[in-house]
């Protein structure tokens, strides 16, 4: 591992900085850990590799002068670095790979897996993708049982990594002491799944044979997984699903999937309305909030585009990568009042599908997420034009204006589409409200009464 000063050397060149990934992140770490060959492709289907002694890394920057890529996490901190990169192929680059120092970014770092863990003769090693269900026998008990939680949502079936911490000490103590890590495992597809257990099993050095991963996920064909799967699916619908819970949780479980996902009339929701510029969507969410708080006990907040863009975002400009970043800021205050169990509603133009999918994963993290497309066409809203901008952009006094010269990505996933054309706010407000109490976000007659 290097020093800050061998780092400041390293960079004494022409660098590069990227960002990387989740899953980027993931296969860096188990490189680095020597569970994933340093040929690896990072992010993409495991076994995929360029040359030997190469790691490579999908980039569409070009890196013909460039001496050292460093790769940050989202913290910026530069974790690893690629030397002497070169381009592949068109959008793949390749180096060779130099630690930086340990992640420290994201949840259970400090039980995250180590070389000495990796050294060490389990009696069982355990990757916990589910929960372990009630009375489900593992065979072996004691510390010498090692419990891995993956530390990527999508390694724990979303459920959030300091929950299924929980979870996992809670079985940890009913196996007569456990042990329990983290690990940076990224699922992606069957085959790169079946490649990377085998090679966490290889990685662990003190067998004579390739180590035996037992993976417990929903699909892994058990009883308590099918259990699982139906719960979990019980989970994301309206109603109370604890009842079910009960039968396949120990109860000290119950208790956390519970505070996880909570009846969704106590559960964060982040409400989403997109649409052209003028096409209605901030006026809905401004009498939508109005309404929720007269008539409801829910804690609600509104985060319109132009007041953020004025509070938050007054150094961005207008181009793709400055609308990203605040869409970005948007999306994370709006996912922070949903993990706390409030009620966010955005109305950001959020012309692009890739942002939207990126914000709508920020929110299910410890919430829920609805879509509102409030689909009144280009050319009402060009007749409205309250704010002068579209004759300005016809003008080309207004450039990369979504809908005359940057496009409008129509969502294929909103689960209400309002054309505001011929229907008044209230109605479209009522329409939304009517969703909300439907969904059991709201519930119905007296709602504060509760």
């Amino acid at each position: 591992m290097m020093s800050a000063a061998d780092a400041t050397r390293l960079g004494s060149g022409r660098s590069l900085t990227t960002v990387l990934g989740a899953r980027a992140i993931r296969d860096l770490e188990l490189a680095l850990l020597g569970v994933l060959p340093p040929e690896q492709v990072l992010g993409a289907a495991i076994g995929s590799r360029v040359s030997p002694g190469l790691t490579g890394l999908p980039l569409e920057a070009p890196v013909d002068d460039v001496d050292t890529l460093l790769l940050v996490d989202e913290e910026q901190t530069p974790l690893a670095a690629l030397e002497s990169p070169l381009a592949v192929e068109p959008g793949l680059v390749a180096g060779r790979l130099v630690a930086l120092r340990r992640r420290e970014s994201g949840r259970g770092r400090d039980r995250a897996l180590t070389h000495d863990d990796l050294a060490h003769p389990w009696s069982k090693i355990v990757v916990l993708s589910r929960p372990l269900a009630a009375g489900e026998c593992l065979e072996e008990h004691g510390s010498d049982v090692l419990l891995l939680v993956p530390d990527d949502r999508t390694g724990t079936d979303g459920i959030p990594v300091l929950s299924m911490l929980t979870l996992a000490d809670h079985a940890a103590a009913r196996l007569g002491g456990a042990t329990v890590r983290t690990i940076p495992l990224s699922w992606r597809d069957p085959v790169s799944d079946e490649s990377l257990t085998a090679a966490l099993g290889a990685a662990f050095t003190a067998y004579a044979e390739p180590a035996t991963i037992t993976v417990l996920r929903a699909d892994d064909g058990t009883s308590a997984g099918a259990g699982w799967s139906r719960l979990r699916s019980r989970l994301d619908e309206a109603g109370d699903p604890i009842a079910l819970a009960r039968e396949l949780l120990a109860p000290e479980d119950v208790e956390v999937v519970e505070r996880w996902r909570p009846p969704r009339s106590r559960r964060g929701l982040v409400v989403m309305f997109t649409g052209l510029s003028g096409s209605g969507k901030s006026t809905i969410a401004r009498v939508l909030v109005q309404r929720i708080s007269h008539e409801t006990a829910r804690t609600v907040s509104l985060l319109d585009g132009d007041v953020v863009r004025q509070l938050i975002s007054s150094g961005l400009g207008f181009d793709r990568e400055s609308r990203l970043v605040n869409l970005r800021r948007i999306g994370w205050i709006a996912a922070e009042v949903a993990r706390h169990g409030g009620i966010a509603v955005c109305a950001p133009i959020a012309p692009y599908a890739e942002i939207r999918q990126e914000l709508r994963e920020m929110a299910e993290a410890n919430g829920d997420f609805l879509l509102v497309h409030v689909s009144t066409p280009l050319e009402e809203c060009e007749r409205r034009d309250l704010k002068g901008l579209y004759a300005k952009a016809r003008a080309g006094l207004v450039t990369e204006f979504t809908g005359i010269s940057d496009p409008y990505e129509v969502p294929d996933d909103a689960d209400l589409s309002i054309d505001t054309t011929d229907v008044s706010v209230e109605e479209a407000t009522q329409t939304v409200l009517d969703h909300l109490r439907a969904g059991g976000w709201l519930t119905t007659g007296a709602d504060r009464a509760h």
